[in-house]
């Protein structure tokens, strides 16, 4: 099977080299490689599409190839917090596959989306016989917990200006002296992940540009003053 890497223009790898350009896989030699991709697939989401459903069960791995999705949760009333973006090369569904429990959160593409699809049986049997797989897999999941914490003692502990400032900051890559934020994100969104309204996210990005804590390029991305 032959896709297409979006990475690479127009290349084209076979699933094989695909999955070894992954972060997860990366470890695989080409043997193991080869033996892999020949029971993956490869799904498209349409933009808007739920990719996965909080509290659904699964039997898959799915890993992010193409576009850009979210993770969120929502509560009784039907109103959303999102938990984290995801970017290509992350993994879809691996905490549900690791302790059988229904998912945490629902997975919403933002565009159009090329998925990996990793039975999940097959997925366990690369983690017991590839233990490197395993290691990678541990550091990811301990990355997002360290994240989550983070997140939880902001919203106990700062108020929406300090929350706004953080979160943009871990959406943002260090470029010099400056952090910059280079993905559009709307603004619904951005109150969505500090647990705040649209109206006080637009008040509060406007005074964080008054006082120069942010600018605008021409071309759409934030540029953030790099804190202490």
């Amino acid at each position: 099977m032959v896709v297409a890497w979006p990475a690479r223009g127009q290349e084209t790898v076979s699933l094989a080299q695909l999955l070894r350009r992954l972060p997860l896989f990366a470890s695989l030699d080409e043997p193991a490689a080869d033996e892999l991709a020949r029971h993956c697939s490869k799904r498209r989401a349409r933009r808007g599409e739920l990719i996965q459903v909080q509290g659904a069960r699964t039997s898959e791995l799915g890993v992010l190839l193409s576009g850009r999705a979210h993770s969120f949760r929502t509560d009784p009333r039907g109103r959303e917090v999102i938990i984290d973006l995801i970017r290509v090369g992350d993994p879809l569904g691996d905490l549900a596959l690791i302790d059988g429990q229904p998912h945490s959160s629902s997975v919403r593409s933002e565009e159009e989306c090329d998925l990996l699809v990793v039975p999940g049986n097959v997925f366990a049997i690369t983690l017991a016989t590839r233990p490197q797989v395993a290691q990678m897999l541990l550091l990811q999941l301990s990355q997002r917990v360290r994240t989550a914490y983070r997140r939880v003692a902001s919203l106990a502990h700062q108020d929406v200006g300090e929350r706004l400032l953080q979160r943009l900051l871990d959406l943002s890559v260090p470029d010099g002296d400056e952090w910059v934020l280079r993905e559009r994100i709307a603004r619904q969104d951005l109150a969505k992940m500090i647990g705040a309204s649209r109206e006080m996210v637009s008040r509060t990005m406007k005074e964080l540009e008054t006082a120069r804590t942010i600018r605008y390029r021409a071309d759409g991305s934030i540029v953030l003053r790099r804190m202490a």
